[in-house]
């Protein structure tokens, strides 16, 4: 056996060994995690310079290339493949990939484009298209692209999943339902199947359903910490304010980071009265992020709760000055003033915050403190 012949032996015998293969790459995991003694084998194996042209090297050589993530020199040799035989449609289609990982959205859909034109039943061409299409933000011909891929291939669990995630981005929530169902009919372990199903019932109002699918998502796939953060969500929202805290908990132990997280926690610890780990909570968010409006509104509620009204106000002014379109902290700020008996002040903000959310023009005349505010405008507008 020659050495290119070697080379090309060794070079598929990886490549199939990982999944990759030396023709189409895959649909998933097309860049595997590789551990450093393959980088170091692949590398190695790639240095070796071939002796003479042979396509099938070449394209096995370019998945390497992709799969080590240099995808500059898997498209050169794509494209020198291409140059040979245009019509070599796995070259074509990685090409295509190869662009979509390179962020050349637009080249990624001209090579697809191509490679469907020269079969016309290509389901993975109309699938790639389709996430090329996603990324430009073309929602509707990414879905039409998913839809042909499912058409040629009714199973097609990738088209299926990704269809519904485009669906639910564009408000389509009963379309997304839709195909998630289909989805956890063809491969129920797939978790955040139910995660994103789980959003879309959400987003309908079916927020029962919707903390089932969050829960089934945790049970195949026990760190879903997105799992977990929208079933908190959905417990605050239902009014299970410990089994939320619980999820959140789990979320900021898993992402200490992740502020909203911090932020919705402290209105769980708020809601059941617990307003000093509240605060805690609410401080711990502002430290990772200074300028976060709602923690700094959320604050100000907290220390009004317990009558500590100078830091309360304060901190409804720095919720402003974060972001002046913030109409809650408007409301809050002229209903604290209302109660400081800073009528004209309060009647400034209250205007404001109506101004930016309308809805809150019916609220103000409950509120105990706003209503005389408002009955102090109108007296004022008769004399």
């Amino acid at each position: 056996m020659s050495d290119q012949s070697q080379l090309l032996s060794k070079l598929a015998s990886y490549l199939n060994e990982h999944s990759i293969g030396t023709s189409f790459l895959p649909l998933s995991r097309p860049e595997p995690s590789l551990s450093a003694a393959d980088k170091e084998f692949l590398v190695d194996l790639l240095m070796l310079q071939p002796t003479h042209y042979d396509i099938g090297l070449e394209m096995a050589r370019a998945n390497a290339f992709f799969v080590l993530g240099d995808h500059q020199k898997s498209e050169d040799i794509y494209q020198k493949i291409l140059s040979k035989n245009p019509y070599h449609i796995s070259a074509r289609y990685n090409l295509g990939i190869t662009h979509i990982k390179s962020n050349k959205l637009h080249k990624a859909i001209a090579e697809l484009n191509k490679a469907i034109q020269q079969n016309t039943r290509f389901a993975e061409g109309y699938y790639q298209r389709g996430n090329a299409y996603d990324e430009t933000g073309n929602s509707l011909n990414a879905i039409d692209d998913y839809t042909q891929a499912i058409s040629i291939n009714p199973n097609f669990v990738q088209a299926l999943y990704n269809r519904g995630i485009v669906h639910a981005k564009i408000d389509l929530h009963d379309f997304a339902i839709s195909d998630f169902n289909k989805v956890i009919r063809l491969r129920p372990a797939i978790s955040n199947a139910y995660l994103n199903r789980g959003a879309s019932l959400d987003e309908i109002g079916n927020h029962q359903a919707a903390l089932d699918d969050y829960t089934m998502a945790i049970d195949y796939n026990g760190t879903n910490v997105n799992a977990f953060f929208n079933r908190a969500k959905t417990l605050f929202l239902l009014g299970e304010f410990h089994d939320s805290i619980c999820d959140y908990t789990y979320v900021i132990n898993s992402l200490p980071s992740d502020v909203e997280a911090l932020n919705n926690r402290g209105l769980a610890f708020d809601s059941i009265g617990d307003y000093n780990q509240a605060i805690s909570d609410y401080e711990a968010a502002l430290k990772l992020n200074p300028t976060y409006a709602e923690s700094l509104n959320n604050l100000g509620a907290a220390y009004e709760a317990l009558n500590n009204l100078e830091s309360a106000l304060s901190h409804y002014y720095s919720a402003i000055q974060s972001n002046p379109n913030y109409s809650s902290a408007c409301y809050n700020l002229a209903r604290l003033h209302a109660k400081l008996d800073c009528l004209s002040l309060s009647l400034e903000y209250l205007n404001r915050s109506i101004t930016l959310d309308p809805t809150l023009e019916e609220e103000a005349p409950s509120d105990e403190y706003l209503s005389q505010v408002l009955q102090w405008d109108i007296m004022r507008r008769l004399q």
